[in-house]
């Protein structure tokens, strides 16, 4: 009688929680599904962990939670649980014992363990992903390591951008504040020739210094910095769904970057072009205004790239800033570059002379 009461109560007992482990097995299921691909991976950082006491050091909640052995056992609850998926033998077992209920306590507890715990295994994950990738590329393109120092300067020689091939990319030089031998210039202002290389280097100086922030090597012959924050204003667009004109976002950004750098934090600011979205008096003003401001904020180093030569006057009247430039010359009725940095404002243009060589029909300066 006892053993008929107790089968008895463990049928209704499946039949009323039949309903609620549907749930349950899916949220179970997509977890498995997504984390599998991990599986491997996690099951390696825990053997590293345990090996190595630097990995121990990156991957501390891997190590603890054991995220790899989890999932086996949430799949191994899974393959408990997917008895529901045969008509015929879920019924059979369910006739015996609560199958159901057992596996759904139990997949249940394990699926909570395992995402109770997975925001922060996602996180360090991804953090270990992002050392990685750059010991990676330590490993595959060497360079120099920087040289930090407590205050906002960078100095640097050979100078070349992380991602061009070695046997092209063109090294440079450039020193801007510190104490030694920069003689106070904390504004270099770039002019050049179109194409000549001024917002790559741009480009250049900033992905370097993000390396350097990082702790990673640099694309230089030598790199001293300080840990600076970078504020650019390099690639500006308009939009139409915002109702915000390209010279608007420049604005914008541009306040942004003189706010950031009035907080006393040791800064480097890249402008490229400044201000080419309005007319050339309003331009002038203005890239002069903002010059000026960024050279009046000791902690900021500024580049700023543009085409107004006459910006170029500004070297001696504003403090900290200095003029260097890049050029083009011509050889055989082609245009050629050096891509090299050069101290002073840039005594050539281009534009003319680039319309003719394309057909357009301009007077060009020599020919």
């Amino acid at each position: 009688a006892r053993g008929a009461v107790a089968w008895t109560g463990s049928i209704l007992l499946t039949m009323s929680v039949l309903g609620k482990w549907g749930p349950v097995f899916l949220r179970a299921q997509g977890l498995a599904t997504h984390l599998g691909t991990l599986s491997p991976l996690l099951a390696r950082l825990e053997t590293l962990g345990a090996e190595r006491p630097a990995f121990a050091r990156l991957t501390p909640l891997i190590l603890q939670g054991r995220p790899a052995r989890r999932l086996s056992a949430l799949e191994r609850a899974l393959s408990w649980a997917s008895v529901e998926s045969n008509p015929i033998l879920h019924f059979l077992v369910n006739a015996l014992l609560p199958w159901s209920v057992a596996a759904g306590l139990w997949l249940e507890s394990v699926r909570a363990g395992l995402g109770e715990r997975l925001p922060g295994l996602l996180e360090e994950l991804h953090e270990f992903e992002a050392w990685s990738s750059l010991g990676l590329y330590a490993a595959a393109h060497g360079g120099a390591w920087p040289e930090y120092r407590d205050e906002a300067c960078l100095d640097f020689s050979a100078l070349a951008h992380p991602l061009m091939a070695r046997e092209s990319a063109v090294g440079n030089d450039l020193r801007l504040g510190g104490d030694g031998g920069g003689g106070g210039d904390r504004l270099a202002l770039l002019t050049g020739s179109n194409m000549s290389g001024k917002s790559t280097f741009l480009r250049t100086v900033g992905l370097n210094q993000v390396l350097a922030n990082l702790g990673a090597p640099v694309r230089a012959a030598h790199y001293v910095c300080g840990m600076l924050a970078i504020e650019s204003c390099i690639q500006i667009s308009d939009s139409l769904a915002d109702g915000v004109s390209y010279f608007y976002a420049e604005v914008l950004r541009l306040k942004e970057i003189l706010h950031v750098s009035s907080q006393g934090r040791p800064t480097l600011a890249l402008i490229d072009e400044i201000f080419r979205g309005t007319n050339n008096r309003e331009r002038r003003a203005g890239s002069e205004a903002v010059i000026r401001a960024l050279a009046d904020r000791p902690t900021t180093l500024a580049l700023v790239s543009t085409h107004d030569l006459e910006l170029a006057s500004l070297e001696g009247p504003c403090p900290g800033l200095v003029n260097w430039h890049f050029r083009d010359d011509v050889a055989f009725g082609r245009l050629t570059f050096d891509y090299l940095l050069k101290r002073g404002p840039c005594p050539t243009t281009n534009a003319l002379r680039l319309m003719a060589l394309e057909g357009l029909p301009v007077d060009a300066p020599g020919g």
